[in-house]
């Protein structure tokens, strides 16, 4: 959540608590009751998409770590293989079929893997026998590992991205809310100058806080020739 919209919410929660503090002031069936329940509706709401974006922010960073991790395990796999393919040249069908990609995304680098199981498959002994035990078998699992690491990281993004729009949303139900609790309050309260300046307190959304400024460094002055 931003500075923005932290300070929206605090302002909303604020707002909430002035309207529990005077329930019994209100009609029950008057506009400004069915405003302050709305309000507290859109306050879980926004507790409830804040959380799912932190949550999703959580699992988009843990996504792109293990995707990073698990690319090179499969780069370091499938270079290997491509690398053992040159000393087994002279094995019929193993020239030119182990060759690297030449893109380095992480698409090519999939699809290159996957062709190297189907290619491996006649083979799997002799590129055994050069220390790549259990071969197929790992580079399936590398493959898989980044696959798992690309769909976690997506579905984190869009978790967050999903929950800042309805936070987005809701945050404007709030601030629209706010202009029809700022008119009722004020008719209820215009005689009461300690109430609505509690009000007042309650219904204002901070600044942002300024950045503060940055000293400015003049430049030394240049040495001045000594005079003879």
């Amino acid at each position: 959540m931003n500075d923005k919209t932290n300070r929206i919410q605090q302002t909303l929660i604020r707002m909430r608590d002035f309207g529990r503090d005077h329930a019994t002031d209100f009609a029950a069936s008057g506009l400004a009751k069915q405003a302050f329940t709305e309000l507290d509706g859109i306050i879980t709401e926004l507790e409830t998409h804040s959380a799912a974006q932190v949550s999703g922010v959580n699992l988009e960073r843990h996504g792109t770590k293990t995707r990073a991790e698990s690319r090179e395990d499969l780069r370091a796999l499938v270079t290997a293989i491509s690398r053992t393919a040159e000393v087994l040249q002279s094995v019929p069908g193993v020239g030119g079929n182990f060759n690297l990609p030449a893109d380095t995304t992480d698409r090519a680098l999939l699809a290159t893997a996957r062709a190297f199981v189907t290619d491996l498959a006649p083979f799997a002994a002799q590129f055994e026998a050069q220390e790549l035990p259990g071969l197929i078998a790992d580079l399936n699992e590398r493959i898989a590992a980044l696959e798992a690491a690309i769909d976690t990281q997506g579905s984190g993004t869009t978790d967050h991205v999903e929950s800042r729009g309805a936070i987005e949303q809701a945050l404007e139900r709030g601030l629209d809310v706010r202009r029809t609790l700022d008119a009722v309050v004020r008719n209820k309260y215009e005689g009461n100058p300690a109430i609505m300046a509690k009000w007042t307190s309650a219904s204002h959304i901070e600044r942002a806080a300024k950045k503060p400024e940055q000293p400015t460094v003049n430049p030394a002055p240049a040495d001045h020739p000594v005079k003879k």
